[in-house]
């Protein structure tokens, strides 16, 4: 469970950091749906929860400063969640947007921290210091990555309490 967990985490993550290597497109639903399914052991589910979530998000694009779903988040852990829980396209389905919603969100708290980054960047960079501002820009890298990846982590350990599978949840003094 918990590698399963952490797969899933490393994947987003990966996934999420496209701008490191170019924009390669893997960010999108079908991508990752198909590396999430394959790491969880099951690819063909992985294709058609991501050709799902391909077609829910298709048209969505960033636009300014609008907040769009975060679909890459949505179609990593709404895959995760229904192979694991067996509830197939239904389950990534219903939790798609809400999932890609909180993405979003998480991902703004994410800019306004590269703010913060960027002032203290320009402090390095106005003393000639380019190791240092090299130094925080590895960091924000760093920070982002453990963002996403914290956020699939979390939201798939409480699939184990969604599921009724986790002890703590399932005791008799709970209710």
């Amino acid at each position: 469970m918990l590698i399963k967990a952490i797969l899933v985490g490393l994947v987003l993550g990966l996934c999420k950091s496209e701008w490191i290597y170019g924009f390669p497109q893997v960010g999108r639903p079908i991508v990752v749906s198909t590396l999430t399914g394959l790491f969880l052991g099951d690819p063909v589910q992985g294709v058609i929860m991501g050709s799902v979530l391909e077609l829910m998000f298709i048209g969505s694009f960033p636009i300014g400063a609008a907040v769009s779903p975060d679909y890459t988040s949505a179609g990593a852990i709404c895959t995760a969640f229904a192979i694991l829980t067996g509830g197939g396209k239904a389950v990534a389905t219903a939790m798609a947007l809400p999932i890609a919603l909180l993405g979003g969100f998480i991902f703004i708290g994410c800019k306004l921290m590269n703010a913060a980054f960027g002032q203290i960047m320009m402090k390095y960079l106005e003393k000639d210091d380019s190791k240092g501002a090299s130094r925080i820009y590895n960091g924000f890298c760093f920070h982002l990555f453990c963002s996403v990846f914290c956020l699939c982590f979390c939201l798939h350990l409480c699939r184990k309490c969604s599921s009724g599978s986790c002890s703590k949840c399932n005791s008799k003094s709970n209710y």
